[in-house]
């Protein structure tokens, strides 16, 4: 990821999608290959990523992509947007 991130909890990163009045939600893998959620603010130069409450300053890692895309479509989002590694290691689709 080359823009900042500013972790966000569940439910408030759902209130911001929604009022951000996108349709898009960013599915990333790590390097440990777990995905987490994420979206780009509108105007500035950073993303907020998903966290959990019990861990308010790391990103929500999901193992499993289905669970994942999940819960994408719960919070509204109508498009998802990936951003995967290829068997190499790099990543094979470029968004940014």
């Amino acid at each position: 990821m080359k823009s900042p991130q500013v972790y966000t909890v569940e439910k408030r990163f759902k209130e911001l999608f929604g009022l951000m009045q996108r349709d898009d939600l960013f599915i990333r893998e790590t390097p440990s290959k777990t995905y987490v959620l994420t979206v780009p603010h509108p105007t500035e130069d950073f993303e907020y990523v998903m966290s959990a409450y019990r861990s308010p300053n790391a990103a929500k890692e999901f193992v499993d992509l289905g669970r994942c895309v999940k819960v994408a479509l719960e919070f509204g989002a109508r498009s998802i947007r990936f951003r995967l590694s290829d068997v190499h290691g790099t990543d094979a689709n470029q968004l940014d």
